[in-house]
């Protein structure tokens, strides 16, 4: 399945594969899904801000869903995929206390980019970044 939506050529491709597998979609290809389709819709010409359709919305809520079975990596994939989608999803909230909690403990699996991009999608959201989550993106943008 992840190479599925590795290869798919378009959002609508995505969007194909997420629906074909459904709930058969484990947490890093969910992730996966939506980077993806964050990735088609920046570069497309011809589309901006969120995806609609009811495909989307599913994925979303999949996405919410599998949450606690995301690591430090996809959970970063998301909030970003997020933010380059315009989206502020249901389940917000919930990322933003599981990013605080995970990323800090993880940071060094984590490149200084994902941890600026992460730092920047979660002020554009307005989600708090915690005392912990500052202290590691710091400290990865001064080395």
């Amino acid at each position: 399945v992840r190479q599925l939506l590795t290869e798919a050529p378009d959002e609508e491709g995505v969007l194909r594969v997420v629906e074909q597998y459904g709930e058969a979609l484990d947490a890093q290809a969910l992730a996966r899904a939506l980077t993806w389709l964050a990735k088609f819709r920046r570069s497309s010409s011809r589309t901006w801000g969120r995806p609609q359709g009811p495909e989307y919305r599913r994925l979303q809520e999949a996405v919410g869903r599998h949450l606690n079975a995301m690591d430090a990596d996809e959970l970063c994939a998301v909030a970003v995929a997020n933010d380059r989608l315009f989206e502020r999803p249901a389940y917000g909230k919930k990322l933003a206390q599981r990013l605080n909690a995970v990323v800090p403990r993880c940071q060094e699996g984590l490149s200084s980019d994902t941890l600026v991009l992460l730092l920047f999608a979660m002020v554009r959201m307005r989600w708090e970044p915690s005392p912990a989550l500052l202290k590691s993106v710091a400290s990865r943008a001064a080395q």
